[in-house]
């Protein structure tokens, strides 16, 4: 269980949490209290750090900024228990299919032999008597070796659930870590790529830049257009930054007009380049409505570039680029910032 404040604790977050609501703009909705609630509990500092450095560029909260704060540093904060379950249940099948092989080579080798012997036995007999014992155990041994036959055939049907059931698990997998919307990784796939990139680096993610971007008055855009346009331009967003990305970078809508991409072996300077080509591609680019078959411009992204300090954990990697994507945003928009100090 997060929450362990006892009910005066409690209430006495409640106090503040209903407080700091009602200070900004956002709804009165679970997902505004979850977050003030957290924030006035001190239970989650990521959270905290990301909230202190928009409300030192904005005074007041939107649902956007509430919406974003909830889905980074709340939502599916069990993401890497369910990552470990999904692990273990893969080494499980993988150990099982591997026993259920060698047990099935077993039993066939123990049926060979079986029939080896009763052959043997059968051309070997002399004296009735003991040719009535051996015709009943021969008769016991067929019986034995039908009955092996049935199991080593139950074990090849149960290794194959089993390769199916792996098979389905990773396809489903795949379906989890991906967006519907524009087939790029989701914030779960794109975390999940993250510890992958440490994990082959030591535990380290230096070295790697982090994108975060932005669709500009992207508010505006679906009130002027409707949201069928508004997932046309997500989907050519998303496009256009995987065009510019290498094969090991791992690009990833991460909220809703949020995008994030991480570059393994990637230079700040190199990352900015790439930034501003996507930045400019999307300025120069027009985008056709399904509806009425005219053409939209003047779609704009912001962009942030953070790069990995030795031993930086993800979060705080993610705190550096959206500030810096907020810079871009004070500044103007349709730009590209590289936190301070990169």
């Amino acid at each position: 269980m997060r929450y362990h404040e006892t009910r005066e604790q409690s209430g006495e977050v409640l106090r503040l949490t209903l407080q700091l609501m009602g200070r900004h703009n956002a709804a009165f909705h679970p997902v505004s209290y979850a977050v003030w609630y957290e924030y006035a509990a001190g239970l989650n500092v990521p959270l905290k750090r990301a909230a202190d450095s928009l409300l030192a560029d904005k005074a007041v909260l939107e649902d956007a900024d509430v919406a974003r704060l909830h889905c980074r540093f709340i939502a599916e904060r069990d993401a890497a228990n369910a990552d470990r379950f999904e692990a273990d249940l893969r080494r499980i099948m993988d150990e099982l299919a591997r026993q259920t092989a060698i047990t099935g080579e077993k039993a066939e080798r123990y049926g060979e032999a079986l029939g080896e012997h009763v052959a043997r036995a059968a051309r070997e007999v002399d004296s009735p008597a003991l040719s009535s014992l051996v015709r009943s155990l021969i008769e016991r041994t067929v019986e034995m070796k039908s009955s092996v036959g049935a199991l080593q055939s139950r074990l090849d049907t149960s290794a194959k659930e089993v390769r199916d059931l792996k098979d389905a698990l990773e396809r489903a997998e795949g379906e989890v870590l991906t967006d519907p919307l524009t087939g790029a990784r989701n914030r779960r796939g794109f975390e999940r790529a993250a510890r992958e990139a440490a994990a082959a680096r030591g535990e380290n993610l230096a070295g790697c830049t982090l994108l975060m971007a932005d669709i500009d008055h992207f508010k505006r855009v679906n009130d002027s257009y409707g949201h069928l346009f508004g997932d046309q331009v997500i989907r050519a967003i998303a496009q256009a930054l995987r065009a510019q990305v290498k094969g090991r970078d791992t690009v990833a809508r991460y909220g809703g007009e949020e995008f994030a991409a991480l570059l393994p072996d990637t230079p700040v300077e190199a990352a900015r380049a790439l930034a501003e080509r996507v930045c400019a591609a999307i300025r120069q680019s027009r985008i056709r409505r399904l509806d009425t078959n005219e053409y939209v411009g003047g779609i704009t992204i912001s962009i942030g570039l953070a790069g990995s300090r030795e031993g930086e954990p993800l979060d705080r990697l993610m705190l550096r680029a959206d500030e810096a994507l907020y810079a871009s945003k004070h500044a103007g928009r349709d730009r590209v910032t590289v936190a301070a100090g990169d």
